[in-house]
């Protein structure tokens, strides 16, 4: 019974910081000032917990206007919709909602053993709460982090994208999951900064479109791209976020899909653990430019380069005859890291499930190293999975990083963001949690020309 009830509580604290997702239970559900900080926590190590303490009480704040549940309250007020959305989103709601679930010690699951779509059922169904099958939901897999397609020069070869992108099999096995519970409503969807016909290339390449059409789930991305951004229900249409003045991304628009998950659904985030020749790592928090907008210009889906807009001039010195200095691209990743934070506090999803079949270490795009075995992390608090995934990478508080990036000696993105909102240390469960005592050395080239 005392099993049941701990179990219970740690999904209402899931649910809560999801922000008023009505639970379900029985019939009704199926199936970063200085760069690293002297914050010690930044640096131990996580502690592996399999019963956390029991809370007492947890405030479910019912946000999306819908019947929040409590394990305690026998009864809850009807149903309703949320509200259309206009061409609007409210960034200060946003904001102030997100805000208060990143700094939640949610627990981080790790799963090992088994392949893509085993691996994919299992973490979702240790991690996403029971919720209401009416729900939508909107998978988000990285699908942009590569640099160009490849001719393979044989069959089974590198065609530029595999091993860069989320595995399609291991959103399978979450699509699998959602559908045994009884969501209908899916949709696979990605932004990045290519064409309409590329993403179409991009699709067919990878393995996505036949994914979508087995599992009857609808694949779209979320680009103004003359299509996305028009037809249907407009899923890529950029809507204006208003609050932003203050911020590091003034211009920040959301594709009208992502916002409408935020409002009143169940946004989850699928990336790809990997190493990243500029931020370091990319997981959940790097993936979030796969839905970045910028309305410098149009199309807004292709300005996502402006988050990094200082390592244009770096770039140009080091193709020139002026050699750049390490200090500029410090400055450089310093600043697209606080751009990526301003815009995780309005994005940030409710769920990440970070594919590891395998993990990959290197740089990313060109250099590939693959790390063994294959595992899965999760959670509902991105920055924890994050800081759990640098940690199997070997690229957390790793002392030369911080000789070489001016003293970030993490990835600056999840060191700013812990930083922020300090959700402490992270607190990991499940059968891969001995994984951390075990963890590979780094394997990491950066684009900076130094390499681990």
């Amino acid at each position: 019974m005392l099993m049941f009830h701990r179990a219970r509580v740690q999904q209402v604290i899931a649910l809560a910081a999801f922000g008023g997702l009505a639970a379900c239970e029985g019939d009704s559900c199926t199936g970063k000032t200085d760069p690293q900080g002297s914050n010690p926590a930044l640096s131990a190590r996580p502690t592996a917990s399999v019963n956390p303490p029991v809370v007492a009480s947890v405030a479910v704040v019912d946000v999306n206007s819908m019947a929040s549940e409590h394990a305690a309250s026998a009864s809850a007020a009807p149903e309703q919709p949320p509200a259309p959305l206009g061409e609007t989103v409210d960034g200060v709601r946003l904001r102030q909602r997100i805000a208060e679930r990143l700094s939640r010690p949610d627990p981080v699951h790790m799963l090992t053993g088994g392949g893509s779509l085993e691996l994919g059922r299992r973490i979702c169904e240790s991690v996403i709460p029971r919720a209401k099958r009416k729900i939508p939901v909107l998978i988000k897999p990285n699908m942009g982090g590569f640099d160009s397609f490849r001719k393979p020069q044989k069959p089974g070869g590198d065609d530029g994208v595999r091993g860069r992108i989320t595995e399609p099999e291991f959103v399978r096995g979450v699509i699998r999951c959602l559908k045994r519970r009884g969501h209908r409503t899916i949709t696979v969807a990605d932004g990045w900064g290519g064409s309409h016909a590329a993403w179409q290339k991009l699709v067919q390449l990878s393995g996505y479109e036949e994914l979508a059409r087995s599992e009857g789930v609808r694949l779209v991305a979320m680009n103004d791209d003359g299509t996305f951004d028009r037809e249907g229900t407009r899923p890529g249409e950029p809507l204006v976020v208003t609050g932003m003045e203050r911020t590091l991304v003034p211009t920040l628009r959301m594709p009208r899909l992502l916002a409408e998950h935020l409002e009143g659904g169940l946004y989850i985030s699928v990336p790809k653990i990997k190493a990243h020749r500029f931020s370091v790592v990319s997981v959940s928090i790097k993936g979030t430019m796969g839905t970045v907008m910028l309305a410098d210009a149009k199309p807004a889906h292709r300005q996502k380069w402006r988050m990094h807009r200082e390592l244009g001039p770096w770039m140009k010195k080091k193709r020139g005859d002026e050699p750049p200095t390490r200090a500029d691209y410090v400055a450089a990743l310093t600043a697209f890291s606080k751009r990526l934070i301003d815009v995780l506090v309005v994005e940030a999803p409710h769920v990440v499930l970070a594919e590891g079949t395998p993990a990959m270490g290197g740089d990313g795009f060109q250099r590939m190293v693959p790390r063994k075995p294959g595992f899965a992390v999760g959670g509902t608090n991105p920055i924890l999975v994050d800081r759990v995934a640098s940690q199997l990478l070997g690229l957390w508080d790793v002392a030369r990083l911080g000789h070489e990036q001016g003293g970030w000696r993490s990835s600056p993105p999840v060191v700013l963001a812990a930083r922020r909102w300090q959700p402490g240390e992270p607190r990991v469960e499940g059968d891969g949690a001995d994984l951390l005592e075990t963890a590979a050395p780094p394997a990491f080239r950066s684009m900076a020309g130094f390499s681990l």
